[in-house]
């Protein structure tokens, strides 16, 4: 590469050699002080909002959930005899239920951002039996909903967890 080519001033340094001629001994331009008051005097006359959404648009409906969930509940057991526990199996039921309720749930509110856990339990009837769970959650947006359905001797306990997603 030729040196003189990189002894050459270029364009931007002689703006820059311009720019610093008329420099103020405190290193400043004259006209730059003026510039910055007026850009931060007209970025206090806004209110800044936040660009991030913390709550959502509307809050779910529990007793519309709660109907979902009853309604593929029942849709699975109906016309069943009390032995399609047996025969189908209990874990092979819950997760069946599982996946149903919440395909269901997550079509009826594919647009917002909440999260759907979903937790199906099968217990005999007359059995001791004690279901208990505890969340660290927002209690302004953050919700649980449980149906609990009679088959045969058996009970299905179905729980929803529904978590806004920040």
């Amino acid at each position: 590469m030729d040196k003189a080519y990189l002894q050459r001033p270029t364009a931007r340094a002689a703006q820059l050699r311009a720019a610093t001629k008329s420099q103020t001994p405190s290193g400043r331009r004259d006209d730059e002080s003026n510039c910055r008051s007026e850009t931060t005097d007209e970025l206090n006359k806004f209110k800044w909002e936040n660009t991030y959404k913390m709550d959502p648009d509307n809050l779910l409906s529990e007793n519309t959930i709660q109907g979902t969930m009853r309604q593929a509940i029942k849709e699975l057991i109906a016309g069943e005899d009390d032995d399609f526990l047996e025969s189908e199996g209990r874990g092979h039921l819950c997760a069946k239920l599982t996946d149903d309720i919440k395909h269901r749930i997550k079509t009826e509110y594919a647009s917002t951002r909440y999260r759907f856990i979903i937790h199906v339990t099968i217990v005999q009837d007359f059995a001791t039996f004690s279901i208990g769970s505890r969340c660290l959650w927002n209690d302004n947006t953050d919700n649980h909903m449980t149906v609990s359905i009679p088959f045969g001797d058996s009970y299905i306990v179905s729980t929803c967890y529904a978590v806004y997603f920040e």
